[in-house]
């Protein structure tokens, strides 16, 4: 299978490609230190000691995490040996009376299908999506994971939960553009003239940029802003390191935490640090690199 087909985000598997690294197959002898009879030059030789431009620990671990599904998946899939009887407990939950399935009724529209097996059972909707948007929605996991109101929740992010949010907020915002005054006569420029508000917008940054630029709602201060004196260490350390500091409103509230948009000078280990009440710097993982929070009212060790 090619790369670019895999479950992978969009940054390692441009990496891949980069490196020639084309087949799952390629990936395998990747991970085995053998480059494969089969396998191009350039992955024999990154498979034999030297690394791939642009995948780094968390790369590797996502492959390894990727390799070894697939590996389960491969061997579930094997053919059991057949048997002419299956013996269950009688004390079983599925060891009960099958009752006849209920006619299923389908409808095909275009490239999905609506499926419903019961009065009281939630609609199925199944869609044909192009590899471009599927590749679209497995880069903004990421992204969405990200966002304040999941991780409160602790959701579970996936392709699927990706989808439902585009789907339901793309009916919103179409919704919105047809009820206008110009909806009713010409629902074309109802559409291009509504404003589909800045929750309908979900930014990604651009994967082969070296340099990032600031994400909407994040305000870099500026030299003149006043650092507390409890911070003023720790501010140091960053700036020292090519770091800068800025704020961001997280429910009502400012929130600082330092950033830089150099991908060179990401790797940066958190403020080793602590106030008197043993906080540390926080850190938090996001599309654009990591950032560094400071708790609130810190104060001196």
């Amino acid at each position: 299978m090619h790369v670019r087909d895999l479950p992978l985000p969009l940054r390692l598997r441009n990496s891949l490609l980069n490196a020639g690294i084309t087949t799952d197959t390629d990936i395998h002898a990747l991970l085995a230190g053998e480059g494969g009879a089969d396998a191009p030059p350039s992955a024999t030789t990154s498979a034999r000691g030297s690394a791939i431009p642009g995948v780094g620990p968390t790369g590797m671990s996502q492959l390894k995490e990727w390799a070894a599904r697939a590996d389960a998946q491969a061997t579930h899939s094997l053919p059991e040996k057949a048997s002419s009887r299956v013996e269950l407990d009688e004390t079983s939950r599925w060891n009960l009376p099958i009752a006849p399935p209920e006619p299923a009724k389908l409808a095909d529209v275009r490239g999905w299908t609506v499926t419903k097996s019961g009065p009281a059972a939630k609609s199925m909707l199944v869609l044909t999506l192009e590899p471009d948007i599927q590749a679209q929605i497995e880069a903004l996991i990421p992204t969405i994971k990200a966002l304040p109101h999941v991780k409160e929740l602790g959701v579970e992010v996936s392709a699927e939960t990706v989808g439902r949010m585009a789907l339901i907020r793309g009916l919103d915002a179409l919704q919105r553009a047809h009820s206008t005054k110009n909806g009713a006569g010409k629902p074309e420029i109802a559409a291009k003239s509504a404003d589909p508000g800045p929750e309908d917008v979900i930014p990604t940054p651009d994967p082969d940029a070296d340099v990032y630029e600031t994400p909407e709602g994040w305000t870099k201060c500026s030299p003149s802003d006043k650092i507390p004196v409890p911070e003023a260490v720790l501010h140091d350390y960053y700036s020292q390191n090519g770091w800068f500091r800025y704020w961001g409103m997280v429910d009502g509230t400012p929130i600082y935490f330092y950033w830089c948009p150099e991908k060179r000078l990401q790797d940066l280990a958190a403020f080793p640090g602590a106030d008197k009440s043993g906080r540390r710097i926080a850190v938090q993982t996001t599309p654009w690199g990591p950032g560094h929070v400071v708790p609130t009212k810190w104060a001196n060790s």
